[in-house]
C-alpha cells in the first residue's frame, strides 16, 4: 500500500502501465523476503556526516580518518 502511494505521489509510471506498477510490486515483495541475505545496510552508526565513508574514497583514507 505505501508503495502505490509513494508512486502515485511521484507519478510514476507516467502513463500508468499495470505492467510497470506490477514489476516495481515484484521487485519490493522480493526485497522484503530476502531480509538475511539482503544488500541493504543500515548507517544508524554513522549519524554524523563526517564519519559515512565515501564511494571515492581508498581504504586507507578511511582507515586514516577512523583513527582521528
Amino acid at each position: 500500500v505505501k508503495i502505490k502511494r509513494l508512486l502515485k505521489k511521484y507519478k510514476y509510471p507516467p502513463d500508468k502501465q499495470p505492467k510497470a506498477v506490477k514489476t516495481v510490486m515484484e521487485q519490493a515483495e522480493l526485497m522484503c523476503q530476502d531480509n538475511e541475505n539482503s544488500n541493504v545496510f543500515n548507517y544508524e552508526e554513522y549519524r554524523d556526516r563526517e564519519s559515512l565513508p565515501k564511494v571515492a574514497e581508498d581504504e586507507e583514507e578511511t582507515d586514516d580518518r577512523d583513527k582521528k
